[in-house]
């Protein structure tokens, strides 16, 4: 995975100013480990979708016969428009530096010749390519008592991206926390992860889950659910507040594919 080397290689020299930026902010939250996620977007041209794919079936082949372990479990969604999402969690920025070590037991796994016929295959697909890394904001989270989710894996993924104004965190923030304690009142049945975006663009993301896109918006209406919560006016005046935050705003829909994902048991190492 040449193309995935080159980005953790970047990932890595950018690590100390990400470390010493967090810690200035809150040193105490920081002597824990925090949750991380690298996050690679691969725009693939539509006509050689299937390539793409076939070369990652092969990837998914080669990380399972190598036995890496958790720390290298990913998985994959994908847009309408064929952009690929490979979200991989961390421990730690650690993490990052161990590509050389999972390279060498890759090819001793499948060999050198048929990584490389994976690389080249998957690399000629790819329009565009980049990476954000994430970390996650438990308090701003929302999972509800009882989910909408029947399904162990959701099959769909509602993506929210908002870019902060700097001099509105203030606000943005104690809007954020009147959402999550609007749907909590309510016991909304659809919850969403919150990540801040400690490498890369936007600010914040949200991701949003469900069964399917129909269950999503069909169940998941937020302005009649804020209207049951708060009533019209305030939920009128949240969003009001929330947006006089954002520079820029932007969604996406993804459907997963564990059929493109290396996801191991709770159990394994």
């Amino acid at each position: 995975m040449k193309t995935l080397k080159r980005i953790l290689i970047l990932m890595a020299l950018l690590v100390p100013f990400i470390v010493i930026s967090a810690s200035a902010q809150n040193t105490a939250k920081m002597q824990e480990t925090p949750k991380l996620w690298v996050v690679h977007f691969d725009q693939v041209e539509p006509a050689m979708a299937e390539q793409y794919e076939d070369a990652a079936r092969g990837f998914v082949d080669a990380f399972k016969q190598a036995k890496l372990g958790r720390e290298w479990m990913w998985y994959t969604s994908v847009s309408p428009e064929f952009t690929y999402t490979l979200v991989f969690p961390l421990k730690s920025f650690a993490d990052l530096g161990r590509e050389e070590e999972h390279d060498k037991q890759l090819e001793a796994a499948i060999g050198k010749a048929k990584l490389d016929e994976l690389d080249k295959k998957a690399a000629a697909a790819i329009r565009t390519h980049h990476s954000v890394i994430l970390r996650d904001i438990e308090e701003w989270s929302y999972r509800p008592e009882k989910s909408a989710l029947t399904k162990p894996v959701p099959g769909f993924l509602h993506i929210e991206m908002d870019w902060v104004r700097p001099s509105m965190m203030e606000q943005y923030k104690s809007a954020i926390k009147q959402f999550r304690d609007a749907l909590a009142k309510v016991k909304h049945p659809f919850g969403f992860d919150a990540h801040r975006v400690l490498f890369g663009e936007p600010s914040y993301v949200y991701v949003w889950f469900a069964d399917s896109a129909e269950q999503f918006y069909q169940g998941n209406k937020i302005d009649q659910v804020m209207y049951q919560a708060v009533g019209k006016e305030a939920a009128d005046r949240l969003y009001k507040q929330w947006r006089e935050c954002l520079w820029k705003y932007q969604t996406a829909d993804e459907y997963t594919r564990p059929d493109l994902s290396n996801v191991l048991p709770p159990e394994a190492k």
